[in-house]
């Protein structure tokens, strides 16, 4: 028998170009009054208009977003909003801006909206990445109460984050189909996803300012947030956390790397998802697909190709076995380096039949 868990926080989700002028109408339905911004370095432009919009609303501009939210920056973030008597952050860019203000929101009652340039998702659920002592932990940090898609902030993204954040964003949908006592609409949400992505990413990536295209990627964008938020992370996503938090590899480079591997290792024992996965990408082999998609977008291929020792792969397997995981095929640490082999050399493993 199906059984789920559904939790709902009040969430607004405003998607349209131009949506960024939309801010004070949303602040109110906040009932916010004073607000921090929480900018990436490459959004100057949106926090210029921001500043434009509330120039009697904005508290200040944190200027200490970093790849992976250190949590030192937390802490900062948290100081600076607080002495500023802010009530709100408002959070423009990637995953590092937007899980900054997610877990600095933590405790202290400041309301988060957020205002995605990329395509990783994590501005729907209620969990933030979080790096100590070079781990990188998932905490619950509670969602944003309001999110702006806006796809004319996205036109600036370079090529190679335009493509990690796509993968990032089908890994979701991938690990969504397969995931334990998943909500329904994350699953629906989840195959759609990967059926509008690839087509919009190849659009995206031949005309970056195509406005069809950026709308389309960022509308499956945030389909694959609503099958992150109903659902959770497995091997996948376990192993590009150890990539970013020990060595520092962007979150996009490590998905669009790992995402084929895992996909291939996984399929023996999730058959039906990854055949639903393949049929959605149009083709009869999903992990291939998935790979070729990531190399036509412009990502790196493979873990050598980002300089990382090939001696590491043991300390990765390590840390990814370190906690347990919800994954459909048990892991073992010899075939997890095989895996991780794999992916240093890019040479993808032959399929399986069955498990």
């Amino acid at each position: 028998m199906r059984s789920f868990l559904v939790q709902q926080q009040p969430l607004e989700v405003v998607f349209a170009a131009g949506s960024l002028a939309k801010l004070p109408e949303t602040m109110a339905t906040c009932a916010v009054a004073r607000a921090v911004l929480v900018p990436t370095p490459s959004v100057r432009l949106a926090v210029g208009r921001i500043m434009g919009l509330l120039p009697e609303r904005v508290a200040g501009s944190f200027e200490g977003v970093a790849p992976h939210v250190p949590a030192s920056a937390v802490k900062a973030l948290q100081s600076f909003a607080l002495s500023r008597d802010a009530d709100c952050l408002i959070a423009i860019g990637g995953g590092a801006a937007i899980d900054l203000a997610k877990a600095a929101s933590s405790g202290t009652g400041l309301t988060v909206i957020a205002m995605p340039t990329t395509y990783g998702g994590s501005e729907l659920t209620a969990h933030a990445g979080q790096v100590s002592d070079h781990k990188k932990q998932s905490i619950h940090s509670g969602a944003p109460r309001a999110v702006l898609y806006d796809p004319e902030l996205t036109y600036g993204l370079p090529r190679r984050a335009t493509a990690g954040s796509a993968m990032n964003a089908l890994a979701h949908c991938v690990e969504a189909l397969y995931a334990p006592h998943p909500q329904p609409l994350a699953l629906l949400a989840a195959e759609e996803a990967l059926r509008r992505i690839p087509p919009a990413l190849r659009i995206v990536d031949h005309a970056p300012h195509d406005a069809e295209g950026r709308a389309e990627l960022l509308f499956g964008a945030y389909l694959a947030g609503v099958a992150l938020a109903g659902t959770g992370m497995a091997l996948h996503h376990r192993i590009c956390h150890v990539l970013g938090g020990r060595y520092g590899i962007a979150h996009g480079d490590a998905n669009a790397i790992m995402l084929a591997h895992v996909v291939r290792f996984n399929e023996p024992f999730a058959q039906d998802e990854i055949a639903t996965v393949a049929r959605a990408l149009g083709t009869d082999d999903a992990a291939k697909a998935l790979g070729a998609l990531a190399r036509e977008a412009g990502a790196p291929a493979s873990l050598g190709e980002l300089g990382l020792d090939l001696a590491e792969r043991e300390t990765i397997a390590d840390l990814v076995l370190s906690q347990p995981l919800n994954n459909p095929r048990p892991v073992g640490r010899e075939a997890l380096l095989r895996l991780l082999d794999g992916a240093w050399s890019r040479q993808l493993a032959p399929r399986q039949i069955s498990a």
